[in-house]
């Protein structure tokens, strides 16, 4: 149901929005009795989505124009940009020469989608960007994979990383471990937070913090940190003097 009609809750079982009523238990749609509304969900849709083509397509021209350095692209529903839009939304990135910050959350994007954002912020090598946050998405340890390889081009200014509620696991934590240990990558500020990672993976990456001397903030949150992770974290801390904040809530 879309987003902008008010949801009222009647019971513990059963939620009214408008004139729909709704099992919790077992959603399935119980009544419809204003056929007239659902003519003016769609139509209300269709104005959305000329909205967000708009929007983007405003934001490439002052892309090219070298007018932004803060870009956020988020609950947009990019995945639905007609293809030319999309290309031109790339292109856009690539040439523009002021990005510094690039923000693409809540948009449940997929790895091919994120590797070719990931690609357009590495095409320009005079971009200053240095920050990148890419939460509440669909990457896969293979995307992470496709997404690093790209961003090391950017390796000397890239500092903030947030790849926060994505469904990276322990192997894509190692890749990432070893990204950082063999390069010359300087991110300050990494957040990894709310993906299913173990004790291994945070073993992996804490063997990178303790052997980089940029990492100062990492985000672990609801990473199923348990009492084997918080003391190879505290052992991290404690050998790492350069780490300065070190985040392990909602565990």
């Amino acid at each position: 149901f879309p987003p902008f009609y008010p949801i009222y809750i009647k019971s513990f079982r059963e939620v009214s929005v408008g004139n729909w009523q709704i099992d919790v238990e077992a959603p399935t749609i119980v009544n419809i009795s204003n056929k007239s509304w659902v003519d003016k969900w769609r139509k209300k849709e269709a104005m959305t989505e000329k909205w967000t083509i708009a929007y983007v397509r405003s934001t490439c021209r002052l892309l090219k124009k070298n007018f932004l350095s803060n870009l956020s692209l988020s609950r947009l529903n990019l995945k639905a940009l007609p293809e030319d839009v999309w290309k031109k939304l790339l292109v856009s990135i690539a040439r523009c020469s002021t990005l510094k910050k690039l923000e693409i959350e809540w948009e449940n994007l997929e790895d091919e989608q994120l590797e070719k954002i990931a690609q357009a912020c590495s095409s320009s090598l005079i971009s200053p960007l240095h920050t990148l946050f890419l939460e509440h998405n669909a990457m896969t340890d293979n995307g992470l994979v496709k997404l690093m390889n790209h961003l090391l081009v950017k390796s000397e200014t890239i500092k903030r990383l947030s790849l926060a509620y994505n469904q990276l696991t322990d192997s894509g934590a190692r890749f990432l471990s070893r990204t950082l240990r063999e390069n010359n990558i300087h991110i300050q500020k990494l957040t990894i937070s709310h993906n299913d990672l173990t004790v291994k993976g945070v073993q992996s990456l804490c063997k990178a913090f303790k052997m980089s001397n940029d990492v100062e903030v990492v985000d672990f949150g609801g990473c199923n940190v348990d009492i084997k992770c918080a003391s190879v974290i505290a052992d991290t801390i404690e050998k790492k003097s350069k780490l300065k904040e070190f985040y392990i809530e909602r565990n």
